[in-house]
């Protein structure tokens, strides 16, 4: 985003929700090794000499700071049988316990035949993202009622919603806005 303001620090919760939700600064297994270790990181921009933002490993901080994380290239998968399909493939998006998104990716086949195996028959539909507004506390606001997206059952710090690929550059303008 043009108007995204930079971050100083960021709690080592905060950034990995942002991880599970698809921010890509830095890679989850690396924050959680920085959990082990109890190691701050700092995550800086590869193109210029700024300071870069640390991520730490105090407690979140009282003053509120709120960070928006989204996928896209996403297929989401609707079984007509319940499922736990997390336990049987790598990289899903749990929605329910009848729908779940992977990634459109050179893997896709090969997750689709393994949830076939497991699962049975399956619906696909492509071109689906993830928006999700992340809190270092829990969530301040009313979520937004947006008529195109699907508000999903979410921890008490974020706000996710589902919705078609087509409409991520508008909502990441409108829920930058009402949230930071």
């Amino acid at each position: 985003m043009e108007a995204s303001s930079y971050l100083e620090s960021i709690s080592v919760q905060q950034m990995l929700a942002m991880a599970d939700e698809g921010s890509r600064v830095i890679h989850p297994r690396a924050i959680e090794a920085s959990i082990k270790t109890k190691t701050p990181i700092v995550a800086r921009n590869t193109f210029n000499n700024s300071i870069g933002t640390t991520i730490h490993h105090k407690e979140a901080s009282e003053k509120e700071v709120v960070a928006i994380a989204h996928r896209d290239n996403m297929v989401l998968i609707e079984f007509a049988l319940e499922h736990k399909a997390s336990s049987h493939v790598d990289g899903v998006v749990y929605i329910d316990s009848r729908r779940l998104l992977l990634n459109d990716d050179v893997y896709l086949s090969d997750k689709l035949a393994q949830l076939e195996e497991k699962l049975g028959f399956y619906k696909l539909s492509r071109h689906w993202a993830t928006i999700s507004v992340v809190f270092n506390n829990k969530v301040s606001k009313k979520p937004a009622d947006l008529d195109y997206a699907e508000l999903l059952d979410s921890p008490k710090n974020i706000i996710s919603y589902l919705l078609k690929e087509t409409k991520v550059r508008e909502t990441l303008k409108f829920l930058h806005g009402r949230y930071t």
